[in-house]
């Protein structure tokens, strides 16, 4: 069971909290984004202006403040009477004492709750950071289907020009000339279409770091695959230990625990003690008096409404333990599965497929000025050279947004 926090100690842990979780291992960024910023830099920023995190936090910090209510003593209660007859004043001072350790019980509960709303700033934590890669994978996504595109419009115009030098001397016939306009144009309205999509796919990425939409962003480096050996065994077993959501459901049991055990105390009665200073004007004296009363718990339909409410809401926070432990483990696998597949395909494309594709494209191309390969082959190679491009760039991106998957279910920062 968890001591209740101070609030000099509370506001402390929560300004270090977000600093301390194992994720990024880096403190708070400067407000605003460097010029080249990495995408360490985006996570760092989001660390700091996610609203979902603030507000993460802040449930935390109030959380932590209901234990000391809970553990407090009820407030005393001061009376004042006057008998006009008797020409008696009395003054009063009474206590309730909660007895049977229900103060301690209510005190648990909250603390439990504060734990577990801690373990929700982790979750929250990483939850934001998958959203930032994920947005920021979608980004350089973008950048790098751009590059293509414009790499193989600007291939094609060179294509052209060639075509219309072989068309005039009637080495080429106007076909080809024809096919070589229509490629240009198709090209052309692609890279205006990854123009367009850029501003969409940075106000996705600034949204999820806490910035404005229209907030400009640098121009990203390219993604390339980092092979990581990830063991399916210890992943999952990493999921069942670590993970923050489970962690915060195993205190919501625990709380549900405390309450079952608060509400068999409520059969058990609580205790009134005070005194009172009474005045006679008639006889001209005055006195102390003592009063113990008793509270009387013989409302059983009502108790043993509030052991079942007890005893059903242990049930239900073990259920949803449960439940989330099996799904967090379902999609943990399908997680790994997909950066596995990404990292494979990212691998094959990025050290063969675009080199021999590449390589095949130079060939062709020699091939056709020198008249022994149709305009038709050439076609196919560059198409071939883009198609590889964006798919290794796909890749790339899908595998660094998996992974970021992958370490909302462990816990822990599994990047390089």
């Amino acid at each position: 069971m968890r001591m209740a926090l101070g609030p000099l100690l509370l506001r402390a842990a929560g300004a270090l909290v977000l600093m301390l979780l194992p994720v990024t291992g880096q403190g708070f960024a400067a407000t605003q984004l460097p010029d080249s910023a990495t995408l360490e830099d985006y996570l760092a920023y989001a660390e700091e202006h996610s609203p979902a995190l603030k507000a993460a936090l802040a449930r935390w910090e109030a959380a932590a403040q209901v234990g000391p209510q809970r553990r407090s003593l009820p407030d005393p209660m001061v009376s004042l009477s006057a008998a006009q007859m008797e020409r008696r004043t009395a003054v009063g001072l009474s206590q309730m004492l909660p007895l049977f350790g229900k103060r301690a019980l209510a005190g648990g509960m909250a603390d439990e709750e504060a734990a577990a709303a801690e373990r929700q700033v982790e979750v929250a934590r990483l939850t934001v950071f998958a959203r930032v890669v994920a947005a920021y994978s979608e980004f350089v996504f973008a950048w790098q289907a751009l590059a293509s595109v414009r790499e193989s419009l600007a291939l094609v115009r060179q294509l052209e020009e060639v075509t219309l030098a072989r068309y005039r001397t009637g080495e080429a016939p106007y076909a080809d000339l024809v096919r070589a306009q229509v490629e240009r144009g198709r090209l052309e309205d692609e890279v205006r279409s990854w123009e367009d999509r850029l501003p969409a796919e940075g106000a996705l990425l600034n949204a999820a770091m806490g910035r404005p939409a229209a907030s400009p962003l640098p121009e990203p480096g390219a993604l390339s695959p980092h092979p990581l050996s990830l063991d399916e065994r210890d992943i999952l077993a990493e999921v069942r230990q670590t993970n923050p959501e489970l962690a915060s459901l195993r205190h919501e049991v625990a709380a549900a625990q405390l309450g079952i055990d608060l509400a068999r105390r409520a059969y058990y009665p609580d205790f009134w003690i005070g005194m009172e200073y009474m005045r006679s004007g008639e006889m001209n004296r005055d006195g102390l008096g003592a009063m113990v009363s008793v509270t009387l718990p013989v409302r059983r339909e009502r108790l043993r409404a509030g052991a079942q409410e007890a005893s059903a809401r242990h049930e239900a926070a073990r259920a949803l333990e449960q439940e989330a432990a099996n799904l967090l483990e379902a999609e943990a696998r399908g997680a790994l599965f997909r950066y596995n597949d990404a990292l494979r395909k990212a691998v094959l494309y990025q050290d063969e497929l675009v080199p021999q594709a590449r390589q095949s494209l130079e060939a062709t191309g020699a091939a056709y000025r020198a008249g022994a390969a149709t305009y038709q082959d050439l076609i196919e190679s560059y198409r071939t050279v883009l198609s590889f491009e964006l798919v290794l760039a796909r890749a790339a991106a899908d595998q660094l947004r998996h992974l970021a998957e992958l370490e909302l279910y462990v816990g822990r920062r599994l990047r390089p």
